[in-house]
């Protein structure tokens, strides 16, 4: 089903890249607006990846320098990193560099909207259709937050994306190598290894098979043999920093695996549905809607690869899906932005072939016609509901979070030069957001996570007596402060888990107030808080 437009040539083209340029505007106000980044750290993992581009860009190797004892970073492969510490390598003075990152996402957002037209147009799209599933994808909330933060979503989507158009292409050796370097961003590209070279084998290109094996292979063996040469050793509060699998084996037995696939199925199935109408609400009309816009859309792929379109990315997106449905956080909507251009590709041709059903009802008159009506008064509702939501995401809802960003960075401001002009240059601090904490105060720390195994239990007494070991950890690690604010745990079930994490600071005499503003407490905690001295 072409809609008008939906032709080839040079003007088409230009039609095409104006309508995704359009689409591109409303993030990059988003990120203009939010150039000054107080959101760093808003998901922990960015400060993770500027810290580490920092490390590289002034020379001390692939590092977590927040951490102390700065182990080398074992848990995010090194692309992306490296990517960012380009930037600091041109200007080092942070926060001053942080429009300069945020500039470096958005365009990464503009290259993946570019390279999902191209693939569309290459699995047999219309200019139209092709440049409508782009611009879906430049105005999804879910894409459009990765804009304005310095996370791995969009270069890791970029990257697969390359890897498929080279794929289709017949260019195994080229794609091969990008594939590699789409797992040395994030590892979760693992799948292409498995997908690509099967639908080659499948197609009678076993030639081609073995040439993408062997160009992404020996990155995907590089970087599990350098990291498992220079893992540090593990330990509680470290392990999180340093291994993804440690920490899965840790939280999560293999007997427990069951559990966690039946577990995940809905949430999964809630977030391939937010991909499509962005709905934050877990209430259980969003709930519905989007199951069944992930029914939807898995239907489509289906169609589409039945149809030899979008093998490769079809089958890369099964795999890729399956992978998350073991991880041991629940996953989102965040985890499947690589597949987005799939999942709008598989609801676009399940609604194609509604439509097709739709017509031969309204031919038949009677109440076929008013039941197709009510069908076509349903898809203009979703497709409106979508359209708003995107608006009310972008507009709304990233603008709120990011300024709640802004507020707590402002109230820390004070705590941070406190702790610089009080704490030493060795000083170690514990606190929720601790490596952007070390990129504005120099002092390194760490936090502690909490494991998701728990979170789902929701047990509080266990809770409690997780917190409640902290104090040996702290020693062992010769933490020396505390850094508390009232946004702590804010994303990990601050209904159980904020109660018992502050009590155990505020209602324990190993830890001193010496810093209180704003809802922020700086503490000072003896060094040898496991035998319980208090400080002379």
């Amino acid at each position: 089903m072409n809609v008008p437009l939906s032709g080839s040539g040079p003007g088409r083209a230009w039609l095409a890249a104006a309508l995704i340029a359009l689409a591109l505007l409303p993030s990059a106000w988003l990120a203009w607006t939010w150039r000054a980044m107080p959101q760093a750290g808003i998901f922990h993992d960015d400060a993770l990846y500027l810290v580490a581009a920092k490390s590289l860009a002034e020379g001390n190797g692939y590092r977590i320098a927040s951490l102390p004892g700065e182990p080398f970073q074992t848990k995010y492969p090194p692309v992306y990193p490296a990517l960012l510490s380009l930037v600091w390598r041109a200007d080092s003075g942070f926060p001053g560099n942080l429009p300069k990152i945020v500039l470096l996402s958005w365009l990464c957002l503009a290259l993946t909207a570019l390279l999902a037209w191209r693939l569309m147009r290459q699995a047999g799209f219309g200019e139209a259709e092709s440049a409508g599933l782009a611009a879906f994808l430049a105005i999804s909330p879910v894409a459009v937050q990765f804009s304005a933060v310095a996370m791995s979503e969009l270069p890791f989507c970029a990257l697969i994306l390359a890897s498929l158009i080279l794929l289709e292409r017949g260019e195994a050796a080229w794609a091969g190598l990008v594939g590699g370097l789409a797992f040395l961003t994030r590892g979760a590209a693992l799948p292409l290894l498995v997908t690509a070279p099967a639908m080659l084998a499948w197609r009678g290109q076993s030639r081609k098979a073995g040439v993408f094996l062997a160009a992404m292979a020996p990155a995907v063996v590089g970087w599990q043999v350098w990291a498992s040469l220079h893992r540090a050793p593990a330990d509680p509060l470290t392990l999180f920093y340093t291994d993804y699998f440690g920490f899965h084996r840790q939280d999560v037995p293999l007997s427990g695996w069951p559990e966690l696939l039946a577990g995940n199925v809905s949430p999964a199935m809630k977030a391939i549905g937010d991909l499509l109408v962005f709905d934050p609400d877990s209430g259980f009309a969003a709930l519905t809607l989007a199951r069944l816009l992930a029914v939807a859309s898995i239907s489509g792929c289906v169609r589409l690869m039945r149809e030899g379109r979008l093998v490769h990315y079809g089958a890369f997106g099964a795999l890729y899906l399956v992978q998350f449905l073991f991880w041991n956080y629940p996953p989102t909507a965040r985890f499947f932005v690589p597949i987005l251009p799939l999942v709008a590709a598989g609801a676009w041709r399940e609604g194609q072939s509604l439509w097709g059903i739709i017509g031969k009802a309204f031919a038949k008159g009677g109440a076929d016609r008013v039941v197709a009506l009510g069908v076509c008064s349903l898809l203009v509702f979703v497709g409106a509901h979508s359209l708003r939501s995107s608006a009310q995401g972008i507009f709304g809802l990233l603008p709120a979070v990011f300024g709640g960003s802004a507020a707590q960075l402002a109230h820390k401001r004070e705590a941070y030069r406190w702790i610089q002009a009080n704490a030493g240059p060795s000083a170690a601090l514990l606190s929720y957001e601790d490596p952007v904490d070390y990129l504005y105060t120099g002092r390194r720390g760490l936090s502690l996570r909490v494991p998701p195994s728990l979170l789902k239990r929701g047990d509080h007494r266990e809770i409690a007596r997780f917190f409640a070991a902290l104090p040996g950890q702290l020693s062992r690690h010769g933490v020396d402060h505390v850094l508390l604010t009232e946004a702590d745990y804010h994303l990990d079930c601050p209904e159980l888990t904020v109660k018992p994490y502050r009590a155990l600071f505020e209602n324990s005499s190993l830890f001193e107030p010496v810093f209180r503003q704003k809802g922020v407490v700086v503490y000072r905690t003896d060094l040898q808080v496991r035998e319980g001295r208090k400080r002379p």
